[in-house]
């Protein structure tokens, strides 16, 4: 009859456990993380007797979490995976329709500044013309600038995003130490419950994680996971939390970078780290954001500069050299605030054709300086000054090894561009000197608008003839004295003849005795050939890499297009890797309610037999307590 009892109490237990375990589950049909439960049960060690051996019944062992734990693995690095994606194409896409939008694109504004430029060749006396053309010079700065402010504020969202990523980060890595520490003192092999929901709710906030930073999960003897970011990076190692911050990059102060404590210590660990939020982040900053930076700053500086020069080819309304259209700014640099040294380093432009759209590193190495190319991390190792890609870099006081500058020659361009063309009167249409053909030539032949290639030659405005000594022959004679000042050049069909920082064309075939005059044009009447030299620089190759402005922005647009579909291509693929994984992994986890119906009711068929055993044990016991009263 003890056996009976003993049976019957044993199973009433683990049953009840089983029933306690069923509806746990039930209730946690929502929880997000959860794992299901499962009691294990066995047979209890049976007794020997004379007879043999006497089972004792059943009894449970444990409660079993039911989780797939490679499942659970590939979620994470989905998650990290899609998220890194994910985040890369929002804010590129962004980027993408803003250079593409023509409310804010600069290629409607180009064209309207070259239409007005036609307008007043057309009519070079036209104040309205003129006004027109001044309008659209304050077009094209202010287009930049818009620009070049929508580009800061992605750069700032990237701040502000990369900072709560860090304050998220923190305050997750703070929670799963916590759980590392309960975990370890609730013995982690006791079986109970509570290990298991402790567990599940540490994978969760792993998970959450991964959402911003790609991790990797170790877990250790004692029931501790030690996560580690990126490139070995430690984040949580038992008990224990490196704490991450953001700072000001000591090398661009616009963006920010990411540290992390070791000790008394904070060591930057940006390169370090990949995928999540904090990977797309990056690259879309690093990827995106800073090289249309730098596109939409050549452009700026080469079209200021283009436009600049041309106009100072010419003279103006009043006779005057044209003068700047716009403003144009140095290279910026910027020396680490961790220098030891006192050197300081200055750049300036040499030739602004030559200019890349790129950044540039420069360490000291203790001997030279380290100048690193970051668009294609091309190096040249120099002494200073030194001249690299239209630019002059020198140096002043003293370097120490190690010390690092950066060079930005364009990042900021856009943002300091502005018209400084107050007075429509100061656009030079007309060339400093002119051109003209003798009356009695014999010829059709005709002389073409001087193009000027010298504007400070000093003899650039003397007075001087092409007289053709013989159809092929021909020499430059000073206009005003008769003095040859070159005798018997070769005359070529469709070759220009320069001299004294200016060019011509003749069209047609000269014969001998003809005369072409090329003179001082200072009352800026009579042509408007700087004008239409101005007009074709819209076509012109003025660009590093030999195309137009509008080519320049185009590659621009498509690189970010390219870069949009590719990224969107690729977040799209790796949600659908996610969703797989979290099916996979729920598919083991998940709570399924028929199930836990059916077990339900299997349990409690299984606790009121216990209970009945537990009754025919009692009644057993009274009817023989009644036979000895007897």
């Amino acid at each position: 009859m003890t056996d009976l009892l003993r049976n019957g109490s044993n199973s009433l237990q683990a049953f009840q456990r089983a029933l306690t375990t069923t509806s746990h589950n039930i209730a946690n049909l929502n929880t997000e993380g959860y794992s299901r439960q499962r009691v294990e049960l066995e047979a209890v060690s049976p007794s020997k007797t004379s007879n043999g051996f006497v089972g004792n019944g059943v009894r449970a062992v444990g409660v079993e979490r039911l989780h797939d734990q490679f499942a659970v693995a590939q979620i994470i690095q989905s998650t990290s995976a899609h998220a890194h994606q994910d985040t890369q194409y929002q804010l590129t896409s962004r980027i993408d329709n803003l250079v593409a939008d023509d409310a804010l694109s600069l290629t409607p504004v180009l064209n309207d500044f070259f239409t007005a430029i036609e307008d007043v060749n057309s009519n070079p006396s036209s104040s309205a013309a003129r006004e027109i053309f001044l309008s659209s010079t304050e077009g094209v700065a202010s287009r930049l600038q818009a620009l070049q402010s929508q580009l800061d504020n992605s750069q700032e969202e990237v701040n502000l995003r990369t900072n709560a990523a860090v304050n998220e980060i923190n305050q997750y890595a703070t929670e799963v130490a916590e759980l590392n520490q309960r975990i370890i003192s609730t013995g982690f092999h006791s079986g109970g419950t509570e290990v298991n929901d402790l567990l599940d709710k540490r994978d969760l906030l792993i998970k959450k994680i991964s959402e911003f930073v790609d991790i990797t999960k170790l877990e250790q003897d004692d029931g501790s996971a030690s996560i580690f970011m990126g490139n070995g990076v430690g984040l949580v190692i038992g008990g224990h939390v490196s704490e991450l911050r953001t700072t000001a990059n000591s090398l661009s102060s616009d963006q920010t970078q990411i540290e992390i404590s070791y000790g008394n210590s904070w060591q930057n660990v940006t390169p370090r780290l990949s995928g999540g939020v904090i990977g797309g982040l990056l690259e879309f900053q690093n990827q995106t954001l800073k090289p249309s930076m730098n596109e939409l700053g050549l452009i700026a500086l080469q079209f200021a500069n283009s436009m600049n020069t041309q106009n100072a080819q010419g003279v103006d309304l009043n006779g005057n050299p044209g003068s700047d259209m716009f403003s144009v700014s140095e290279p910026n640099v910027t020396a680490n605030d961790q220098n030891s040294g006192s050197a300081t380093i200055s750049s300036t432009f040499t030739d602004i054709s030559q200019v890349e759209a790129t950044e540039y590193d420069v360490q000291y190495t203790g001997t030279d300086f380290l100048i690193t190319r970051l668009s294609d991390q091309t190096q040249t190792s120099s002494t200073m000054p030194l001249t690299l890609d239209g630019m002059q870099i020198s140096f002043s006081g003293v370097p120490a090894s190690g010390d690092t500058f950066r060079i930005s020659p364009v990042r900021r361009a856009a943002a300091g561009i502005e018209s400084v063309l107050n007075n429509a009167d100061s656009l030079a249409l007309s060339s400093p000197i002119s051109s003209s053909g003798d009356v009695s030539n014999l010829s059709d032949a005709s002389v073409s608008d001087p193009q000027v290639n010298d504007i400070d030659n000093p003899a650039l405005q003397n007075n001087v003839d092409i007289r053709f000594n013989t159809d092929t022959t021909f020499d430059l004679v000073d206009g005003n004295t008769g003095t040859v000042l070159s005798a018997g050049n070769t005359y070529a069909p469709n070759t220009a003849i320069s001299y004294n920082g200016w060019q011509v064309n003749i069209d047609g075939a000269p014969q001998a005795g003809d005369e072409f005059s090329i003179q001082a044009n200072n009352t800026a009447q009579g042509n408007n050939s700087n004008g239409l030299a101005i007009a074709a620089l819209q076509i012109s190759p003025e660009m590093t890499g030999g195309t137009s402005f509008n080519d320049a922005y185009s590659t621009l647009v498509s690189r970010v297009g390219g870069q949009t579909r590719s990224s969107q291509t690729r977040s799209e693929a790796l949600d659908h890797i996610r969703l797989d994984a979290i099916e996979r992994q729920q598919s083991v986890s998940g709570v399924n309610l028929d199930e836990e119906a059916i077990n339900l009711t299997r349990y409690e068929q299984s606790y009121q037999a216990s209970a009945q055993i537990i009754s025919t044990a009692d009644t057993i016991f009274q009817t023989m307590l009644g036979v000895v009263a007897r």
